[in-house]
């Protein structure tokens, strides 16, 4: 005669903390422009250290003394005075292959401030219209 195995209840599992979403700032280069232009304390309390999605027109791409590629954004290819800089980590300067002045991108990074313009630190390229 057979033996039927019941297996043995597991035990419950305690809740686990749901991890904080992390909150992303979507916004056009003309946008976080004009916020810095009203206000940059304000800008600076809402922008600075949080993740920013900009999307904007390539005005220009370069890299800087210390060979940091970056690319400068505008609202768009008329208005070329709203300028936003996008600075791209190590390693991700390589994205940019492919991208032309006009063309329509999205990029993410962490904002650090202004200095003649808005900053964005550790840019990634998500997408070229």
């Amino acid at each position: 005669m057979a033996c039927a195995v019941t297996p043995s209840p597991s035990p419950p599992t305690a809740p686990t903390p749901e991890e904080p979403e992390t909150q992303i700032t979507e916004l056009t280069a003309e946008q976080l422009y004009l916020a810095y232009e009203a206000s940059q304390a304000n800008a600076d309390v809402q922008f600075k250290g949080e993740i920013i999605k900009v999307t904007g027109v390539v005005e220009s791409m370069d890299k800087d003394a210390a060979g940091t590629a970056y690319i400068i954004l505008t609202s768009n290819e008329t208005n070329k005075t709203q300028m936003v800089k996008c600075l791209f980590s190590k390693g991700y300067g390589g994205e940019m292959m492919g991208v032309t002045s006009g063309d329509t991108v999205i990029i993410q990074g962490i904002g650090f401030g202004y200095a003649e313009y808005p900053i964005i630190t550790d840019c990634k390229l998500l997408e070229k219209k």
